[in-house]
């Protein structure tokens, strides 16, 4: 797994060059966004054309990653959100997590190890 922060400007535009060059994602391949009920945002490369065309992106020239506008109301992400970029190589995912899901998982993973000392 490879991991990268990143920052989301006004237009939805997410640096991401060093996870898209890690998955072998070239500038004009098509992706899929998906968000999981923990708003939790997939990113893949379709299989076919099933994906709605408002959860569907291309990678630019410049290595960013434009995050849908649909996408970041579902996900709830705003400008200015930190994400954390996590690619699987082995998968070809890149899964993006907002601070506030991150939050969640430290969180419960802390009360966890702090309850067993």
């Amino acid at each position: 797994m490879f991991f990268a922060v990143s920052v989301v400007d006004s237009r939805g535009r997410v640096v991401a060059a060093s996870i898209i060059d890690t998955l072998g994602w070239r500038p004009g391949h098509v992706v899929a966004f998906a968000v999981s009920e923990e708003q939790v945002v997939t990113v893949q490369r379709p299989l076919g054309t099933a994906t709605p065309r408002s959860l569907r992106g291309t990678i630019r020239r410049s290595g960013r990653l434009i995050l849908p506008a649909t996408l970041r109301h579902r996900a709830g992400i705003n400008q200015g959100n930190r994400l954390l970029l996590a690619a699987n190589e082995t998968s070809q995912l890149l899964q993006i997590y907002p601070a506030l899901v991150l939050a969640a998982i430290l969180q419960g993973h802390h009360d966890v190890n702090w309850r067993a000392r």
